[in-house]
């Protein structure tokens, strides 16, 4: 029968899926042979195995496949096997895994690699699989911060680029939840702002000693910047999200999730307004916005996408098709 040298991962107790396995015995399963269903899963380069799993307390075997072998991408199929060795941690086999890629960590598939567990290279930190990382979970590269899809970040949760703040889309901020650029404030949509929540660009001015007066809503205002109580908000550009809370469809999207632990998703500015406006805030909170000085619903709405008008969202006198028949929706109060 044909066969094909592999190597599998189990947990410590040199079980898989709830079931045990012992070296020297074979192992076969029937029907139909069908990845991630039915089959006993292995790699056939043994480097694959860190991309997929946790080391902390796992064993790794090599094995025999016997008859029909289905592969996808990186990962092996089949309904016959045979647990032909224990690799020992720290033994010989076991240093080669490392040594061979120049890694001074454990359970790297990248180059290079003096922290642990990770895919990309030249990482201090661990589960990274970008390169260059001193922080962790990292996908972007040469950030010393955590959580971080963009590159060059000492902040956390950033997928923009060279940001030291936190939870940026955009680059160069020193401020928070900004998806644009050069931003020392917070919340802001526009560019070089040291105040909050702008999505012009250049605000506060250059070179004044004294307190203005503040512009708000375009208009200006009889009161200087201590006297108003802007909200201050928890705006979620980015978030990462645990791999035991992630959708299917989040786990396609990012293939090394298994890696880093999870994966930082991003949101557009108006989109992480949606989740603060609707799921987030209290109604307290949001009146707050509602009572701030020139307050005017057509600018919210341009800068948030937030819209107060009730009758614009309104579905009354819509036109819906049904099986082919259509009808005008009217509101219930």
């Amino acid at each position: 029968m044909d066969f094909k040298i592999g190597y599998k991962n189990f947990d410590k107790d040199l079980k898989c899926r709830g079931v045990q396995f012992e070296v020297g015995k074979t192992y076969e399963l029937k029907d139909d042979l069908k990845m991630c269903s039915n089959g006993y899963h292995f790699h056939e380069n043994p480097f694959d195995l860190f991309t997929f799993y946790d080391f902390k307390d796992s064993r790794i075997c090599k094995i025999k496949a016997y008859g029909e072998v289905k592969t996808e991408d990186s990962k092996s199929v089949c309904l016959k096997i045979e647990i032909l060795e224990e690799i020992i941690r720290d033994s010989e086999d076991w240093k080669k895994l490392g040594n061979m890629f120049n890694n001074t960590g454990w359970g790297n598939s990248g180059y290079s690699n003096s922290g642990d567990y990770n895919s990309g290279n030249s990482n201090s930190g661990y589960s990274n699989s970008g390169d260059y990382n001193s922080g962790n979970r990292n996908s972007g590269y040469s950030n010393s911060g955590d959580y971080n899809s963009g590159n060059s970040n000492s902040g956390n949760s950033n997928s923009g680029n060279s940001n030291s703040g936190d939870y940026n889309s955009g680059y160069r901020n020193s401020g928070n939840s900004n998806s644009g650029n050069s931003n020392s404030g917070d919340y802001n949509s526009g560019y070089r702002n040291s105040g909050d929540y702008n999505s012009g660009d250049y605000n506060t001015g250059f070179f004044n000693t004294d307190n203005p007066k503040i512009r708000m809503f375009n208009k200006d205002t009889d009161l200087t910047r201590n006297e108003i109580n802007i909200p201050h908000i928890n705006l979620k550009l980015t978030e990462w999200i645990p791999e035991n809370q992630m959708s299917d469809d989040q786990k396609k999207e990012d293939k090394y999730f298994f890696v880093k632990g999870g994966t930082l998703i991003k949101r557009t500015y108006k989109e992480a307004w949606k989740l603060y406006w609707e799921v987030d805030s209290t109604g307290g909170e949001r009146q707050k916005f509602l009572n701030l000085p020139n307050f005017d619903a057509e600018i919210f709405e341009e800068i948030t996408g937030i819209s107060l008008d009730k009758k614009k969202d309104s579905c009354n006198n819509k036109i819906v098709e049904i099986d082919g028949k259509k009808y005008k929706l009217t509101e219930i109060e």
